[in-house]
């Protein structure tokens, strides 16, 4: 059987113990990277502010990167099946069928309360301004928000490859068992913040911003949302 390629040149590269050890140095980094991530991300404000979640879109984007080097170093892809990953992959492409163009026809057949409320709501002539004689409506989509469906779509991509990285490259009890320990450490230390802020803050996130709600705090912990912080612990 002839050797693959790749593979020769990956030995090439990197002889006997050496690829060995260069592939459990990019998994460690892969594994602290991806702690990192699960550590930090409720703490700016939940991360629902388009600045930590970009921050976090990076983060996901290095750990791709370091599967890359991976691959490379081996010489072949790997992908582990597994049923998650499917289901993560079709709520993606669900996303991305509703942001598809499909016209009003095939909208009234695939998804009957979609077009009915696009005839309630959407006008049967478009606006014009002084000057225009006529506007090209946009062919009809299942999404009655497409920007917002297109922000859900990247979110569930991000999920999906954060997902791939972790299922193809840190799947041990070990890595397990750091993740649960790095996650209740988090959780504890959100719990501590969160009790001594409510009673010294006054009213005040992080000491500095002020809540905005009135009679009393809408937030809890770094989160602006109050039920953020039970889902997320």
């Amino acid at each position: 059987m002839s050797e693959n390629p790749s593979t020769a040149a990956a030995d090439a590269s990197f002889p006997g113990g050496l690829r060995a050890k260069t592939i459990q140095i990019l998994r460690g980094v892969m594994e602290a990277v991806t702690l990192l991530l699960v550590l930090l991300s409720p703490w700016p404000f939940g991360s629902v502010h388009p600045p930590a979640e970009a921050i976090l879109y990076a983060g996901v984007a290095l750990l791709l990167a370091l599967w890359g080097l991976r691959m490379l170093v081996e010489g072949k892809f790997t992908w582990d099946r597994c049923p998650v990953a499917f289901c993560l992959a079709g709520l993606m492409l669900l996303g991305l069928f509703q942001l598809a163009p499909i016209g009003k026809g095939v909208l009234a057949w695939t998804s009957p309360g979609a077009a009915r409320l696009r005839a309630e709501l959407f006008p049967a002539q478009p606006e014009l301004l002084d000057g225009e004689s006529e506007v090209a409506l946009p062919r009809a989509v299942v999404s009655l928000y497409p920007a917002a469906t297109r922000v859900e779509v990247v979110r569930m991509l991000a999920l999906f490859l954060l997902f791939a990285v972790v299922r193809n490259n840190l799947v041990s009890v070990a890595a397990l068992r750091r993740l649960a320990v790095v996650a209740l450490f988090d959780a504890v230390l959100l719990a501590i913040f969160a009790v001594v802020q409510f009673f010294s803050a006054n009213g005040k996130l992080f000491w500095t911003f002020p809540s905005g709600g009135g009679g009393g705090a809408p937030f809890f912990g770094p989160f602006i949302c109050r039920n953020h912080f039970p889902f997320f612990t």
